[in-house]
């Protein structure tokens, strides 16, 4: 497992947490429309947008067009 694999483990792992403690609120979430299309991830801290507009999921790695 490298770096990138290892991180994308420990962020799935920090977002299964947030749901099982019950800290999931929508302050800090993107509408459901904008939440990534492979996980589900909608935390905007977690949700990159890139030079080319297009927004990458840091939790899973996916990258999808608004």
């Amino acid at each position: 497992m490298d770096a990138i694999e290892r991180d994308q483990e420990m962020n799935r792992a920090d977002a299964i947490a947030d749901l099982d403690t019950g800290r999931d609120t929508d302050e800090g979430l993107v509408s459901c429309g904008w939440a990534c299309p492979s996980c589900g991830e909608r935390r905007q801290d977690w949700l990159t947008c890139r030079d080319d507009d297009s927004i990458q999921c840091e939790t899973c790695g996916c990258i999808y067009e608004l």
